[in-house]
């Protein structure tokens, strides 16, 4: 039994020794910490321990040099930042200082002022708050949350003009969503047109995307005209046309003569569209003549 009892204790013994051995001090803890944080710079959980761990340690850790070279770079990138780009500089070089230096509150403040610059609020509020578990004074931490009481109103203003700008874009393809797709001619929609005593006619269709209305031929399904509609009203709209012979808006050249400019008066609703156009144009040796008013629906 005595040589048992003796037996146990010195295998309690070992393993104390054994345990002694391989456990880690608190700096080493902080080294190894550090670096599984370089390896995965987005873990906050990790960074916020490291920083707890460190404000425990006395001393403070020191500051490595390469920290302060790159947070000096840092700096001296935002002085001159004149553009997103160049704040997107200071923040690298400030996120470089804090992967080699967690615990340092200085390179957290100003990555706080670099991202505000470029608008990135969230990231910048949580860098205030890293700044503040860092353990500056007093004053400094209050300026710091205030300071990110102030980002997160931005934040919320930013948010809300996204929102109204998206919901006016909602709106507004509400509105127009109608015009998307191809419209028939209630009746026959046709050009005569005579050059040197010969006369064509065609039957066109119209299609409408958005704000640009395309006339093709429908028995070719060539492009013959192209126009855009001017306004957001979309009860009454100019539409300038803009042929395809031609690149001048509202102009066509054919046979040594031109088509006048013709805005063409559409009035729109989500079953009809109706326009007037100029009844005839001629010139050199042709002459032109369209239906004075073409009503196009989707049946």
């Amino acid at each position: 039994m005595k040589s048992v009892t003796k037996f146990l204790a010195l295998m309690s013994g070992a393993l104390l020794l054994a345990n002694g051995a391989y456990a880690l001090s608190p700096r080493e803890q902080l080294k190894q910490m550090v670096e599984q944080l370089q390896k995965a710079p987005q873990n906050s959980a990790l960074r916020e321990n490291i920083i707890k761990l460190s404000m425990k340690l006395k001393p403070v850790p020191a500051i490595p040099e390469e920290a302060r070279r790159a947070f000096v770079r840092g700096n001296a990138a935002f002085g001159d930042a004149k553009n997103p780009d160049d704040y997107a500089r200071a923040v690298e070089r400030y996120q470089e200082a804090l992967l080699i230096a967690p615990w340092w509150g200085d390179p957290y403040f100003n990555l706080a002022k670099a991202q505000e610059m470029r608008q990135e609020y969230s990231s910048a509020i949580e860098a205030l708050k890293l700044f503040v578990l860092t353990g500056p004074v007093a004053d400094d931490a209050r300026k710091a949350q205030d300071y990110s009481y102030v980002l997160e109103d931005k934040e919320d203003r930013v948010a809300k003009d996204k929102a109204t700008e998206e919901q006016k874009k909602r709106d507004y393809a509400n509105k127009i969503g109608f015009l998307a797709g191809e419209w028939n001619a209630a009746s026959t929609f046709h050009c005569p047109c005579a050059w040197n005593g010969n006369v064509y006619r065609w039957t066109d269709v119209i299609t409408i995307k958005d704000k640009t209305i395309s006339i093709s031929n429908k028995q070719t399904g060539a492009i013959t005209q192209k126009g855009s509609i001017e306004g957001d009203d979309y009860t009454t709209i100019k539409w300038a046309a803009v042929p395809s012979e031609s690149a001048k808006m509202g102009r066509q050249t054919l046979g040594g003569g031109s088509y006048p400019d013709f805005p063409i008066t559409v009035t729109v609703s989500p079953s009809r569209i109706s326009w007037k156009e100029p009844q005839a144009a001629t010139g050199g040796d042709w002459s032109w003549e369209s239906s004075n008013d073409i009503v196009l629906t989707k049946d």
